[in-house]
């Protein structure tokens, strides 16, 4: 048995990959990095996937289970799956810079996933505000960002959870597709969009705290009345960007539709002009058959027999009677 954190785990227990995403605030990393190191099940890995700053945070924190992966200038959902291929784990688990764990997570995860063989797992996360007020940050918001009582609608297709909430085998197929294709950023953290075929299970306690931080710039003497209202304008502009784009690839491949029954016009016309041509061949054989054929059944002048005239006959008679 090892007895890694406060929970005692053993040799069958599965390995846990977490593969840490890094921001560009040191802070951050290394209140992510301590929410890890205090999970109750501690048997697990984490990936820090960043650049130089992020492996002195990594370092500075001595444990040999966190190991740091340059990130090599890799956008957000490279820097995910560089992650992934790096994992040793039975399991991956995520988690991003600007979120932070509760002791329970990793346990709760693990052990509901042994219990129901799902691929994937997720638990609901709190979404906090934090400004700086004076001389330190100050939670001045907190609410539920993904619930169990939002998914199972039947006109919704996929549900869009936070990626630090979710935990998935590693030998799953369908994971590196849907997280590869479906990442993207926003003002609440990365996303994955879990279709519904794929099962997986949801856990009714939030075990995930993703911060939302106010550049320290904008210092406040007091708290905000409408802490979320600066979140929700971000949101509400990220979701028009993607909208946008959207709407921009909708016309470059209605565009390209276009082009191609522009293409599929000229081919079908090309292709009528040598059916006719085609159908004026086959016309000029026929006549030329016909021909050929009519004058194969009348022989020529030559092999037929001389005409003698009548008057040359029977004069030739005559003198033939004469000599007599």
């Amino acid at each position: 048995m090892y007895a890694y954190g406060k929970e005692k785990v053993g040799e069958d227990d599965p390995l846990v990959s977490v593969v840490l995403r890094v921001t560009d605030s040191p802070a951050l990393l290394t209140e992510a990095l301590q929410s890890v190191l205090s999970q109750t099940y501690g048997k697990f890995e984490v990936i820090v996937v960043g650049g130089e700053a992020s492996e002195e945070a990594a370092r500075s924190c001595k444990d040999s289970r966190i190991v740091h992966l340059p990130s090599e200038g890799k956008d957000d959902g490279a820097a995910v799956r560089a992650g992934m291929d790096a994992a040793g784990g039975e399991l991956i688990a995520y988690l991003d810079a600007a979120a932070v764990y509760y002791p329970h997570h990793l346990s709760m995860l693990v052990r509901h996933m042994r219990g129901c063989g799902c691929p994937f797992a997720c638990s609901p996360a709190f979404q906090v505000l934090q400004v700086w007020v004076t001389d330190r940050y100050v939670t001045v918001g907190k609410r539920t960002f993904f619930n169990t009582e939002c998914d199972r609608l039947g006109t919704q297709v996929v549900i869009p959870v936070p990626l630090s909430s979710v935990m998935h085998r590693r030998d799953f197929q369908g994971a590196r597709d849907i997280i590869g294709r479906d990442l993207f950023p926003s003002p609440d953290g990365m996303l994955v969009r879990l279709p519904e075929r794929h099962g997986f299970c949801r856990l009714g306690e939030p075990s995930v705290e993703i911060r939302n931080r106010t550049p320290r710039s904008e210092e406040r003497a007091s708290p905000p009345a409408d802490p979320f209202g600066q979140s929700k304008d971000a949101c509400i502009d990220a979701l028009g960007d993607v909208l946008r784009e959207k709407e921009r690839r909708i016309r470059d491949l209605e565009r390209e539709m276009r082009e191609k029954e522009d293409r599929i016009s000229r081919l079908e016309e090309t292709l009528r002009d040598r059916e006719q041509r085609l159908c004026d061949l086959e016309d000029g054989m026929r006549v030329y058959s016909l021909y050929l054929s009519q004058h194969r059944e009348t022989p020529s002048r030559a092999d037929a027999a001389p005409e003698v005239p009548p008057e040359v006959s029977s004069e030739s008679g005559k003198a033939h009677d004469g000599r007599k």
